[in-house]
């Protein structure tokens, strides 16, 4: 009879672990886990809680399965590397200048939390990178989290229970609406639903991830399931509405006809089936057919509208502006006579910010924030970041800077948020913030700059990117070339899978919040480690 402790030390549990553990992901990122009053009661969100608690599990046990001398000698170095910079970082935050103290303290214990979250998916791709995962098993495995994630969006929808993609609240329209002539009389803010996850950019990173490898898995069988799992993805992402799910499922599933037809008629390493290629080419007509009538198109004709509406300011701005420039003049002339002089006497291009150097904090505030106040709106400034994220009374410089930015950058909400981060890392003026980061929980509760990898150069800095980010670009691009080189070996289940991650990375530089989501980075972490195997075989990790 087998005992407890080899029932529990054995491989096939820890991959049957893994395994349910890819499907429940996905459900712990609904929103309500989010919720203010649920964290504030477990003090972190049960998902991070239970995801943390799976993945030590699986690690520990991990550590009593492998052979002593097994664990590579270079996961300890990197671990200490790990180690060493989580202190740095955490000293570096300390002692920190900035014009809003109040609000952007430190919280060791949230920051601490953060890195461990950052680490988990790396934790994952050394585990399950030592197994051999059954191609069927996986497919399975695959289409089942794919078909819960996508039905969970698609049925919130049709009953009008979805959260929207857009806001925190509820859809008030279904696809249906998207086939009438005014909507419903419906916008896209109204019609665009991300189901009951979290995060609309998360979730579209997460299909957009799945879809080739689901795609790939579909070619290999072309079954009945595995063609659902194709539309699901399909009919969800529509239904999301963001550029991301939209233009990503695209792209994902025009990318993966044309590696098709190269393993077809290149490579040769698969034969012709006129079901599959019929039935991906049906896929992208539907998707065609139906993109004039989905909400990211309805979305960008009305971005379009409000753009002329608001050009139309420009000239009424550009006045104002002006008359505001000549009062700093003025007032820097009456005050500050000598500097002024001096200012004139030394430079030829003189400009509002010389100035305003001249001036005190207090007499800029004096000056600029009635104006500020008087005018964000005009200028399309969102009251969001504006008011309550950055305010202006907080920095009014800066925030008279952003009046003087073209209309594409005063609407463009990555500027913004890109301008704050700089900003904050100027008045603190630490050369290690550009190393060390300036740490995740203030960028948290300034706005979080949605593109991922310049935001982590912000919250962890240029050695923080290369530890916790950069092993997910080295896995795609040495496994890319790896095949490459090997052009008559090569692999397609690799480059399929090398394919989504690298699909979902370039997503997240473009719409952010997708790397620091732990549904999207564990998962990542399967797909790594399947491909590290799948590539280098039983000689990976000796």
């Amino acid at each position: 009879m087998k005992k407890i402790r080899d029932y529990i030390l054995d491989k096939d549990l820890i991959l049957k672990i893994a395994l349910i553990f890819l499907i429940i992901n996905p459900i712990l990122d609904f929103y309500f886990l989010f919720n203010e009053k649920v964290i504030n009661f477990f003090h972190f969100s049960p998902s991070t809680i239970i995801r943390t608690l799976v993945v030590g599990i699986i690690f520990v046990l991990f550590l009593f399965v492998i052979k002593k001398g097994k664990l590579n000698k270079w996961y300890i170095v990197y671990l200490c590397l790990i180690v060493a910079y989580s202190i740095a970082h955490h000293f570096s935050a300390y002692n920190f200048t900035a014009f809003y103290p109040e609000r952007l303290h430190y919280v060791p214990i949230e920051e601490f939390f953060y890195l461990i979250r950052m680490s988990m998916p790396l934790v994952l791709i050394v585990v399950l990178s030592r197994f051999k995962i059954d191609d069927d098993r996986f497919n399975k495995y695959m289409a089942i989290t794919t078909i819960v994630a996508g039905l969970v969006i698609i049925v919130t929808n049709l009953f009008k229970v979805s959260m929207a993609s857009y806001s925190n609240d509820m859809i008030l329209g279904n696809i249906v609406c998207w086939f009438k002539k005014d909507n419903c009389g419906l916008g896209f803010l109204h019609l665009s639903s991300r189901g009951l996850f979290q995060s609309a950019n998360s979730i579209s990173a997460y299909l957009l991830m799945l879809l080739p490898v689901n795609i790939y898995h579909f070619i290999k069988k072309s079954n009945i399931v595995n063609s659902i799992t194709i539309f699901v993805s399909l009919y969800a992402m529509y239904l999301i509405g963001t550029k991301v799910s939209t233009y990503g499922f695209f792209l994902a599933l025009v990318g993966s006809i044309i590696l098709y037809l190269m393993f077809v008629i290149i490579f040769k390493k698969i034969k012709f089936k006129r079901y599959t290629f019929y039935y991906l080419i049906g896929t992208l007509l539907l998707f065609l057919l139906v993109l004039p009538k989905s909400t990211m198109y309805l979305r960008m004709n009305v971005d379009k509208d409000l753009e002329m509406e608001r050009l139309k300011m420009e000239v009424y701005n550009k006045l104002e502006l002006s008359k505001m420039d000549s009062n700093v003049e003025e007032f820097v002339k009456e005050n500050h006579l000598e500097e002024y002089e001096e200012l004139v006497n030394s430079k030829e291009d003189i400009t509002y910010q010389d100035y305003l150097d001249i001036m005190t904090f207090k007499e800029k505030s004096d000056l600029l924030v009635p104006f500020l106040l008087a005018n964000y709106d005009n200028f399309s400034i969102n009251d969001d970041f504006i008011v309550f994220h950055y305010p202006y009374w907080v920095d009014p410089e800066m925030w008279y800077n952003v009046f003087h930015e073209d209309y594409g950058n005063r609407v463009n909400y990555r500027f913004l948020e890109t301008t704050f981060l700089k900003r904050v890392k100027e008045v603190n003026n630490k050369k290690r913030d550009d190393y060390l980061g300036i740490t995740y929980v203030r960028q948290g509760k300034i706005f979080t700059l949605e593109k991922d990898f310049l935001s982590h150069y912000y919250t962890l800095g240029i050695i923080g990117v290369i530890l916790f980010l950069m092993p997910y670009v080295f896995i795609v691009v040495i496994l890319g070339i790896r095949e490459l080189l090997r052009i008559k070996n090569i692999n397609m289940k690799v480059i399929y899978y090398l394919f989504g991650i690298g699909l979902c990375l370039c997503a997240g530089f473009y719409s952010g919040n997708v790397m620091d989501s732990l549904m999207v980075s564990l998962t990542i972490a399967y797909l790594c480690a399947v491909a590290l195997i799948e590539s280098f075989g039983g000689d990976y990790g000796k």
